[in-house]
């Protein structure tokens, strides 16, 4: 006992000791330049390793001894100063802007520069136009804030890819997306990456400057560099949202009361005509019992209206929208942790993703964990090590294209048996009879399992050893694995089951596994030298790639029964079943030098050579050169008056780049399954399945860049503009090929297509005092494509659904709409007679142009009639701060290009067809020669339904409102040991004007060049809040 209290009154003293030899400061770090607080400044107490970081309001509290004589305090872009404390308990420090560093500092290839000596064209956004907003995929962080970058939403479908494209598309058969770069190594995809571990992105948007990537810089490169841990004591940041996700716009179907009408009509005209047939006088007043008695007693729905239609006793009206989207919730968490000393910095994050998705039984669950770490080992040597595993989770079935839930669900007839509701189709239920055989997409959505699984892991290191200030060299590794499934079980019950079909027998169920493996070995050297006006910066590189696919697939049928989801060979049918595998190599090298003399004079080049296992061994190997030059006007003597210009700079850059996506194996004869007869028995075996191309090889563009960057009024005021010609040849193509090589066509580098156009960035501050600041950024772009040669007789190409809706053609943009031009509706008989039509066109069908002015309409007056391609597109973000509230407002949108409705075709075809649904515009139809309704809605029964035109091809111009952020940044003053919180409100795709009348997106695109039903976008309301401590 007594020992417990001489313990005691030790740990008491030992306490206060410790309480009274500490004192508590307080203070605010703030810009000199505008009085603006400095957020994440860092406070170190000289000597020691006590510090800590300002909060929101550039505030802190530090404890420290009173031994303390000194606190040093930096911010990035700032002179440190060191601040004599002379016992003081309350600091004010301000912060002076360094000039040396006073530039910013963009990420490009194989390093960083700063923004004002970059010769080529970059864009850049950081971390601060991604947070507080409900992103769950990076691409949707680029969306309206880059000139030349196009982000296409073109499905809602939970995690699916976003289409990006800078600058046009380059290719017709290869791929058209950028090449990421994450921490510096080349990545395939970046599904697997949380938007807010991200520090910035920059995207090389001209060859110049993406050349150094070579074979895969042909559509631009975006590199993401990721969050890094600072010097300091562990600061931690927690941030968390939730939200309400809802459809952001409907389509306007026809309501049951207006499918009855349009069902009467084609009914009694369909009796109208039997009785014409039978030589009988049958008319659209005889009633249900007479046409019965005349149909022999056999209910017939072609010939027969439902009676129940009258009162619509014992019938159910259903808004199948209503009835598959809901308003959805999503939840994000995230806790992260940064700090470090000299010799070990780290930043770690754990991100954890709930979605669901607004149709039904759709969701998406998905953790993302980050831990990189830089580590000093020495003076010369310096250790990065990231590791970022990620598992995701997406539940629900297909929702999006030609036959899915989506084109089921507004084809759906808005009537069903009473008391069958949403599950008309669905076992034992049998569909309406005066609809379609088509089971209610929300039995099948609820009924169906299906199953995504993903599993990646991203690990890299890098061992840099630094000779001298001048002079280092590093030796880089990268691992990428993506383990990924598909399964999906589709039982009896939802698959139009008869009442003697047992369950089992018509269950569909497939297991799709894909491992993927890629890794990555680079040396870089790096020298850099300045003397006199004269500053030199040299890199030289290689690298070698190696990544490997395996595939295993099972499709069975038949099953015993529907109890479990799992299957093998011995409780069912095998159907299908197959492994693959694939492997696929690049081997580098590559250089650059930069050169400055003055500040003034800028000259940037590069090269890089790459051996592709993609191409044929003629051409194995691809060189990519570059160069670009600048000049800093505003540097010289005579711009020294001009007060108001702050920076004036001229660009040229030039530069060729490759493409080498396109699937591996192209270049060499393969090996497919065959069979044949054998002694009158067919026989399994392989034959040669294509022709080999030992020359096939890149395509290559080659580009010219002309930029301008000004600012005014110390860069209050700033604006880039560039103009570019981008010239792909050799594109790849699938063309004829003699006969006797036992094949029809193959792989060649044949064809050339050109890209030309100009973007504009503004960036201003409208207003910026102590209390309310103002700025705008706009960006502005504009591109054509053409294409200029298809091979050696230029023939055209045709392509889109089922090669009968776009076409490849000289002279024209690639993937052009190619059809009918409608024109209108033929009013009556006399229009028909004294206009050009097709042979049998009779009042009411769709009235087309005749193209060729031959008085006839036949398939030579298939025309282009459009192109996907806007005009221009743009992006314009607002934002305002006053006190502690700050709101940003970000609009988008383009002007031009076209989008074609394959779902409108579906739907709302005059094929007298009336099982499904149609737009509401059926209303205004054509009736007859004395009510021809609209003008443009031809007849319900009409003779062109075969065809395709242009009365579904929309004006893809919209703009919306793509973001609104408010946020209010609280004092720490009212949180003990709370060094910052934010709480916030947003809301994404919150308005669009458009004129797409029959989808959910002008920028929809899901169906071989057309929408066919994608999964709708959603609007998105959220609030969240950031805490650190």
């Amino acid at each position: 006992m007594k020992n417990r209290k001489l313990l005691l009154i030790v740990l008491f003293n030992f306490y206060a000791f410790i309480t009274f030899s500490q004192i508590t400061i307080k203070g605010k770090v703030v810009s000199a330049e505008d009085n603006q607080p400095l957020p994440g400044a860092t406070i170190m107490v000289k000597g020691t390793k006590l510090g800590t970081y300002t909060g929101f309001d550039g505030a802190f509290t530090l404890n420290i001894t009173k031994e303390a004589k000194t606190i040093i305090v930096s911010y990035l872009g700032f002179i440190t100063q060191e601040i004599n404390i002379n016992g003081s308990d309350y600091i004010n420090c301000s912060l002076a802007v360094d000039s040396s560093q006073l530039e910013e500092v963009v990420i490009i290839g194989y390093g960083s520069a700063k923004k004002n000596t970059v010769t080529g064209a970059v864009s850049s956004i950081n971390s601060e136009a991604i947070e507080n907003r409900p992103v769950t995929r990076v691409e949707q962080a680029l969306s309206g804030q880059l000139a030349g970058v196009s982000v296409r939403a073109t499905s809602g479908d939970l995690g699916a890819p976003i289409q990006v494209s800078v600058r046009g598309g380059t290719s017709i058969s290869a791929g058209t997306e950028p090449l990421y770069v994450i921490d510096g190594f080349p990545a395939d995809d970046i599904v697997d990456l949380a938007p807010s571990d991200i520090e910035t992105i920059s995207v090389l948007k001209d060859a110049s400057q993406a050349a150094i990537y070579g074979s895969r810089g042909a559509n631009g490169v975006v590199i993401i560099t990721t969050k890094r841990g600072q010097l300091g004591k562990t600061k931690f940041k927690v941030d968390v949202y939730s939200g309400i996700q809802t459809l952001e716009r409907r389509i306007d179907l026809l309501d049951a009361e207006e499918w009855i009408d349009i069902n009467r009509e084609v009914k009694n005209k369909a009796w109208v005509n039997l009785g014409v047939s039978r030589g009988l006088d049958y008319r659209e007043t005889d009633s249900y019992d007479f046409r019965l008695s005349e149909l022999g007693g056999s209910l017939n729905t072609n010939y027969m209206s439902d009676p129940r239609w009258e009162t619509g006793i014992g019938l159910e009206y259903i808004d199948w929208q209503d009835a598959l989207f809901r308003a959805a919730e999503i939840h994000e968490q995230k806790i992260s942790a940064t700090g470090g000393s000299d010799k070990v910095k780290f930043y770690v994050s754990g991100t954890l993703l709930n979605q669901e998705g607004i149709v039904k039984y759709t969701d998406l669950n998905r953790f993302n964990l980050r831990a990189n770490f830089n580590i000093k080992l020495n003076d010369k040597l310096s250790l990065v090590l990231n590791l970022s595993p990620t598992v995701q989770k997406n539940n629900g079935g297909r929702v999006t294209g030609k036959d899915a839930q989506v084109h089921y669900a507004l084809q759906m007839s808005p009537i069903t048996e009473s008391g069958v509701g949403i599950n008309t189709g669905f076992y034992p239920n049998q569909t309406y009879q005066w609809a379609g055989s088509t089971t209610s997409p929300v039995a099948y959505m609820r009924e169906l399992f299906q199953q995504e699984k993903l599993l990646t892991i991203r690990s890299n290191v890098s061992l840099k050893y630094k000779f001298n200030e001048n002079f280092d060299t590093s030796i880089d590794g990268s691992y990428y694995g993506a383990s990924k499934s598909f399964h999906r079980y589709i039982p009896t019950s939802i698959t139009n089951r008869n009442t003697n079909d047992p369950e089992g027998s018509r269950s569909d169920a497939r297991f799709d596994s894909r491992r993927d493996s890629k890794y990555v070995v680079q040396g870089i050297i790096n020298y850099n030298q300045s003397f006199g006006k004269h500053d030199i910066g040299t890199t030289i590189g290689g690298a070698l790639e190696s990544r490997w696919l395996d595939r295993s697939y099972q499709s069975h049928n038949q099953i015993v029964n529907d109890v479990l989801v799992t299957f093998n060979e011995t409780t069912s049918n095998v159907r299908n079943s197959f492994y693959q595998f694939s492997e696929d190599r690049l081997l580098s090298y590559f250089g650059r030098v930069n050169y400055s003399y003055d500040n003034k004079y800028l000259f940037s080049g590069s090269i890089r050579a790459d051996g592709s296992s993609r191409f044929g061994k003629n051409n194995f190997w691809g060189t990519f050169p570059s160069f670009s030059l600048g000049w800093r006007i505003d540097k010289e003597n005579f711009m020294s008056n001009l007060d108001a210009i702050s920076m004036f700079k001229l660009r040229y850059g030039f530069g060729e780049t490759g493409n080498n996506s396109i699937p591996w194996y192209r270049a060499f004869g393969n090996i497919a399954t065959s069979n044949y007869s054998f002694n009158n028995n067919l026989a399994f075996g392989n034959a040669v399945g294509s022709i080999e191309n030992t020359d096939l090889g890149w395509e290559k563009t080659i580009s010219h860049n002309f930029g301008l960057n000004m600012g005014f009024l110390r860069n209050r005021f700033s604006v880039s503009f560039d103009y570019y010609d981008k010239k792909t040849s050799g594109m790849l193509l699938n063309v004829p090929v003699a006969l006797t090589t036992g094949f029809s066509s193959g792989f060649a580098n044949i064809g050339d297509m050109r890209n030309t156009g100009f973007e504009v960035e503004l960036n201003t501050k409208n207003i910026s005092n102590d209390n309310f600041k103002w700025s705008t950024n706009l960006n502005f772009s504009h591109n054509k494509n053409e294409i200029e040669s298809l091979g050696p007789d230029n023939t055209p190409i045709p392509t889109g659904f089922q090669n009968r809706t776009q076409i490849h053609k000289v002279g024209s943009p690639a993937f052009s709409y190619y059809m009918y031009d409608a024109i209108g509706v033929y009013q009556n008989q006399a229009d028909v007679d004294n206009s050009p039509s097709r042979t049998n066109t009779i009042p009411g069908d769709v009235k087309y142009r005749d193209v060729n002015n031959d008085g006839v309409i036949n398939e030579d007056d298939i025309t282009i009639v459009g192109n996907p391609n806007p005009d221009f597109y743009w992006g314009i973000t607002n934002t305002f701060s006053y006190k502690i509230f700050d709101l940003s407002i970000l609009l988008q949108g383009q002007q031009g290009g076209e989008v074609y409705g394959l779902l409108g075709r579906a739907i709302d075809n005059p094929s007298g067809a009336v099982l499904h649904n149609r737009p509401s515009h059926w209303q205004n139809r054509w009736r007859s020669e004395t009510d021809t309704g609209d003008g443009v809605t031809p007849r319900i029964d009409g003779t062109t339904s075969g065809l395709y035109d242009s009365r579904w091809l929309y004006d893809a111009t919209y703009w919306k409102v793509k973001n609104i952020t408010l946020s209010a940044t609280l004092p720490k003053t009212l949180f003990k040991g709370i060094d910052g919180l934010k709480i916030y409100f947003s809301a994404d795709n919150l308005f669009m004007q458009d004129n797409y009348a029959i989808g959910f997106s002008p920028e929809a695109l899901n169906t071989n060049g057309g929408d066919y039903g994608g999964y709708p976008l959603a609007s998105t309301y959220t609030l969240g809040l950031n805490l650190q401590f």
